[in-house]
């Protein structure tokens, strides 16, 4: 069966070739003419056009899947070890767009870990993110460098939204807010059928993971490693399996519980919900991520604040002479 690219290139050869049957000229009035109207010719070119885009996006080296929802989004993702901008994905509207990040890709940006059985991870709930967990993406990446392996930053799917939820965010929330509060980091959502740490290490194993290192709060560590070490090399599991050469626990920082959610060292998620609940934005605003605009940040003061059962904050715009949701001069 011929391809589809095959296809529309046959229809606009038969509509060309039946526009000058016999040198007629396209009236209409001859007996046995077939009019051929130019949009069709035109459409189905256009067509050929963004399909052999389509076609050399997907087939280009670095390229692990392509997904078209046909909502004017048009996403790239890349495969294990390589990256674009610090992002194992990237969206454009149209194929043409995307050949344009992947010329740029080829030009250099686009880079392949070292050591492709090395990966180094972070896996949270992140709901919502703040210093604290900025401070965990840039050990992250640091921890990658060093190692010349590939690293992801991983956020589960949790979402409770109510008055005492621990998960207000949902899932796409998370991800959006993270990936503008850790513009270098390969912030992912958990797959959804690798929905648990001990779902995604199994994962990462059968990707040709076999060199692990974690990195987490200095008070979760002893958890994770008791939890990973129990099921590494053990088989039969509803998780899955793996079998780690090494894995490595490296602390993001410590927690200082006398001063909860003053600096990174006493950040928390759940000081920043309890600020979203006292419609507390400047309080808020003090310990979230460094990177993220001030326009991101109400906005995801607000998103917390609707996931907890508010209604969208109105009132908490800064200051009223300059605008700064943290103004240390009026």
């Amino acid at each position: 069966m011929p391809s589809f690219l095959d296809q529309i290139r046959q229809r606009i050869a038969d509509a060309k070739g039946t526009s000058l049957v016999g040198g007629r000229t396209m009236t209409g009035k001859e007996p046995n003419e077939v009019v051929i109207n130019p949009e069709i010719i035109m459409r189905n070119e256009q067509r050929l056009q963004e399909a052999t885009y389509h076609e050399r996006v997907k087939n280009h080296p670095a390229v692990e899947s392509v997904d078209d929802g046909g909502k004017g989004d048009y996403f790239v993702n890349l495969k294990k070890g390589w990256h674009y901008d610090g992002q194992r994905s990237f969206g454009n509207d149209s194929a043409k767009e995307a050949l344009k990040v992947l010329k740029h890709v080829e030009q250099g940006t686009l880079e392949e870990s070292a050591n492709p059985d090395r990966h180094v991870l972070f896996w949270g709930r992140v709901n919502p993110p703040h210093i604290g967990h900025e401070a965990a993406a840039d050990k992250v990446k640091e921890e990658a460098a060093n190692q010349g392996a590939s690293h992801s930053f991983v956020l589960t799917r949790t979402h409770k939204p109510g008055s005492d939820s621990k998960d207000p965010l949902t899932p796409e929330q998370k991800l959006q807010h993270a990936q503008r509060a850790f513009p270098d980091s390969n912030v992912e959502l958990a797959d959804a059928h690798h929905p648990t740490l001990l779902h995604h290490l199994s994962k990462l194993h059968e990707n040709g993971i076999r060199h692990l290192t974690l990195v987490a709060g200095d008070d979760r560590i002893p958890e994770y490693k008791k939890l990973i070490e129990k099921y590494n090399g053990v088989g039969g599991k509803g998780h899955g399996y793996y079998n780690f050469k090494s894995v490595n626990f490296v602390s993001s920082g410590e927690r200082d519980p006398d001063s909860e959610g003053k600096g990174v060292s006493g950040a928390s998620a759940s000081a920043q919900r309890k600020h979203a609940q006292e419609n507390n934005l400047k309080a808020f605003t003090t310990n979230a991520p460094s990177k993220m605009k001030p326009h991101h940040v109400k906005e995801l003061f607000n998103a917390v604040r609707q996931g907890l059962g508010h209604k969208l904050n109105e009132s908490a715009n800064g200051c009223p002479k300059c605008g700064r949701l943290v103004c240390r001069v009026h």
